[in-house]
């Protein structure tokens, strides 16, 4: 099953959706590596399924034409076994004001500050802060 196929459907069938948009992430984006932890899989499709209602459902139509998309929240994956709600990263509340993480085309990480618009690599740090 494909993507667009796990999104007919019905929201009604939650799990039956949630089931197969799952298996289409493992083949699909982890190339049905078995040594994906179950967790890593299940976060992906919970973050496809909020980015799916998000932009087909949420987003005002004068957002695409303003150029004023907000995507959700990007999933922060660790090596460990993580349980769904371990998946977003706690560090991220202790970026200073301003910064937000961000990634590449490519995938990378980066950080960018809202307000200066300046970018870094690496995480910035809150006691270099002024």
């Amino acid at each position: 099953m494909d993507f667009d196929e796990a999104f007919d459907i019905p929201s009604s069938e939650k799990k039956r959706r949630d089931d197969e948009l799952g298996l289409a992430i493992w083949n699909n984006i982890y190339l049905k590596d078995d040594n994906v932890p179950d967790e890593f899989v299940d976060g992906i499709a919970k973050y496809v399924a909020e980015q799916h209602e998000n932009v087909v459902h949420l987003l005002p139509q004068n957002y695409w034409t303003e150029g004023r998309i907000g995507f959700v929240d990007i999933p922060r994956m660790t090596n460990k076994k993580a349980s769904p709600k371990d998946l977003v990263d706690d560090e991220m509340e202790a970026l200073p004001d301003g910064w937000f993480p961000a990634l590449t085309e490519s995938g990378e990480s980066y950080y960018w500050n809202e307000q200066t618009m300046n970018t870094t690599w690496s995480k910035p740090d809150l006691s270099k802060i002024d």
